[in-house]
C-alpha cells in the first residue's frame, strides 16, 4: 500500500512502521502528528469506500468512540465560558433528571464515568431507539444509577452521548452539531470536525469497511465474534468486573443488523460515534490543548485544562476491567510507558487521538476499517512515534520536510 505525504526527517521511522504494519488493501487511514504547534507528519494511504478515491488527511471518517473525546472537549470550552460547572447538581438545568437518586449527580460523575448509568440495556431493548433523542433523555431521567454517583467508574459506552450532550444543550440553548461548528471548527480552523453524516462534504466522506465485508466485528453467526465472546468472558473471570455489566453497556438485541454506513444511521443524534472526523481535524484540536500559545491562539485556561485533564481514578472499570485513569472525558494513552501524563480517546477499530503535554505532542489516526484488531497495529505506532517525538529537536526542524511515496 502506497503511502503518500510529507514527514519531518526525524519522523522518518513513522513510515517504516506504518508500511510494516498497515497493508490491507480496499480500506484506507490517515496519520497527522503536531508537536510544538507544528505539523510533523502528515500521511495517508489506501482509498475512501466505495468511491475508490484516494483517502487523505481531509477524509472524513465516522470515528466511533473518538466522539466523545470531542464532546468532552466542547463541555470544557463551556465551563471556561462559565455555562457549566463541573459540580453543580445536573439537576440545576435538567429538574426532572434528580429522581431515582440522582440528586447529587454532576457534571463531573458524567465525565469521568461515575454516574453508573452506563446500561443502555436497562433503558431500551431496541437499537432503533437510540436515534430517537427525545425517547432516550426520557429514559434517563428516569433511570435509577447501578452505583452511588462517584464510587465506582463503568465506561458509558452508549449512554454517555444522550447525558452529557443533553446537559451540554440544555445550559447552551443550542445543539450539539451547531456548537461543534461555533466553539471548535470554526474558530480553530478544523472544518473536518463535524458531528453527523449530513454535515459532511460526500467528496471528503468515506463509509466503514471490514475485510469480512461487514461493518460490525460482531456478527452473530460469525467465528470471529464467537472467539472474542469467549476471549472476553475469559478475562473478565481475572478481574473484579463482570461481562454482564461489559454486554450491558454495549449490546442491544438486534444490534448486529444495525448497518451504520446507512444515512438514516449516520445522521442520528448518536454523539457517542457519530462524529466524522479528519486526522488534520483531530489532530489540530488536541494540538490546541497542549500548544495553544505556540499556535498563536491559547484554546482553554490554564485552570480548566488542569482540572479537564487531571486523573480522577484509577481502578479497575466495570464496563472495562482495566485501570483507563479517566481524566473529565479523556482517558489514558496506551502503547508506551512513557505517555503517564498523555491523554485522549480511541474508537472501535482503531481511530484515535491523543497528546501529550509533556512533549507538545497531538496525534491522530482515522480509518475506515472497523476491525477491532485495529488497535494491535496503532499500539506499535504509538512507540515509535514517542521516539521520534524525543529526537526531534526543534519545531524550525518542521521547515525541512521531505516528500514521501513518491
Amino acid at each position: 500500500m502506497q503511502i503518500d505525504g510529507t514527514l519531518a526527517p526525524s519522523y522518518a521511522p513513522v513510515r517504516e512502521k506504518l508500511t510494516q504494519r498497515f497493508r490491507r488493501e480496499g480500506s484506507g487511514f490517515a496519520l497527522v502528528v503536531y508537536q510544538g504547534g507544528e505539523k510533523v507528519v502528515s500521511l495517508s494511504a489506501g482509498v475512501q469506500h466505495p468511491t475508490c478515491t484516494p483517502f487523505t488527511v481531509d477524509t472524513q471518517v465516522m470515528a466511533f468512540s473518538v466522539t466523545k473525546g470531542v464532546l468532552a472537549t466542547l463541555a470544557h470550552v463551556l465551563v471556561d465560558q462559565g455555562v457549566l460547572d463541573y459540580d453543580t447538581p445536573i439537576a440545576h438545568c435538567w429538574p426532572k433528571f434528580q429522581q431515582s437518586g440522582k440528586d447529587t449527580l454532576t457534571l463531573r460523575h458524567v465525565l469521568c464515568h461515575e454516574s453508573g448509568l452506563y446500561s443502555v440495556r436497562d433503558l431500551i431493548d431496541d437499537p432503533e431507539a437510540l436515534m430517537d433523542w427525545d425517547y432516550m433523555i426520557r429514559k434517563l431521567t428516569r433511570a435509577a444509577p447501578l452505583h452511588k454517583p462517584g464510587k465506582a467508574n463503568a465506561y458509558h459506552a452508549i449512554t454517555y452521548e444522550y447525558l452529557l450532550g443533553h446537559i451540554i444543550e440544555l445550559a447552551a440553548g443550542q445543539s450539539i452539531p451547531h456548537l461543534v461548528k461555533s466553539l471548535l471548527a470554526e474558530p480553530l480552523g478544523v472544518p473536518g470536525l463535524v458531528f453527523g453524516r449530513e454535515g459532511v462534504d460526500p467528496l471528503h466522506c468515506s463509509d466503514l469497511v471490514m475485510r469480512s465485508g461487514h461493518v460490525l466485528p460482531f456478527q452473530r453467526q460469525s467465528v470471529r465474534r464467537r472467539l472474542l465472546m469467549k476471549l472476553l468472558r475469559s478475562s473478565f473471570k481475572l478481574t473484579p468486573a463482570t461481562f454482564e455489566d461489559f454486554d450491558r453497556a454495549f449490546w442491544l438485541q438486534g444490534m448486529e443488523q444495525v448497518h451504520l454506513n446507512d444515512p438514516t444511521w449516520g445522521a442520528a443524534p448518536i454523539w457517542s460515534a457519530n462524529g466524522f472526523f479528519s486526522a488534520e481535524a483531530l489532530a489540530k484540536l488536541f494540538a490546541f490543548l497542549v500548544s495553544g500559545p505556540q499556535m498563536g491562539q491559547p484554546f482553554l485556561s490554564e485552570k480548566t485544562l488542569r482540572e479537564a485533564t487531571r486523573v480522577h481514578n484509577t481502578s479497575l472499570g466495570r464496563v472495562i476491567p482495566i485501570p483507563l485513569n479517566w481524566r473529565l472525558g479523556y482517558h489514558r494513552t496506551f502503547g508506551s510507558l512513557h505517555l503517564r501524563d498523555a491523554f485522549g480517546h480511541w474508537g472501535l477499530g482503531g481511530s484515535s487521538v491523543w497528546c501529550d503535554p509533556q512533549r507538545n505532542l497531538a496525534v491522530a489516526f482515522v480509518t475506515n476499517r472497523t476491525d477491532i484488531t485495529g488497535f494491535g497495529p496503532f499500539l506499535a505506532l504509538n512507540r515509535i512515534i514517542v521516539k521520534c517525538a524525543d529526537l526531534h529537536l526543534a519545531p524550525k526542524s518542521v521547515l525541512h520536510q521531505h516528500a514521501v511515496g513518491q
